[in-house]
């Protein structure tokens, strides 16, 4: 696999909408890493042979919500670019304390905006 084409993490409970993130992310040409909660991503995390460039999370999610995963992946990869999706929330309602890009994806969304997002992401984490 190559190691320059950056990987990006997806967590989201609803299977479907995790399907759409992860197709429309390879598209583009991304490694895609999926997971159905912030459990299982934290325990890839702890043993990730490779460091992410973005993290794609829901906000509400069984266990910890997107915030707290965000915040615990964070610890682990200091400045890891976030983008938020959800149906309901604010980048103001929750509270992700280490520094490092972020944004707010309202659902539902088109697939041009998501990559604009994504876009956005990589090319502000490459220009730090």
């Amino acid at each position: 696999m190559d190691d320059a084409i950056p990987v990006v993490l997806v967590v989201d409970d609803n299977p479907a909408v995790r399907r759409f993130l992860v197709r429309a992310l390879m598209l583009r040409g991304l490694r895609v890493r999926d997971f159905e909660s912030g459990a299982e991503v934290l325990a890839y995390a702890a043993e990730a042979p490779e460091v992410p460039r973005l993290l794609v999370t829901d906000v509400r999610m069984p266990g910890m919500n997107g915030f707290e995963v965000a915040s615990a992946l964070r610890r682990r990869w200091p400045g890891l670019p976030v983008l938020v999706v959800s149906a309901s929330h604010r980048l103001s309602d929750g509270r992700i304390p280490e520094s490092g890009p972020i944004r707010l994806l309202a659902k539902p969304f088109a697939y041009a905006d998501l990559l604009w997002h994504v876009e956005t992401l990589l090319a502000d984490a490459d220009d730090r």
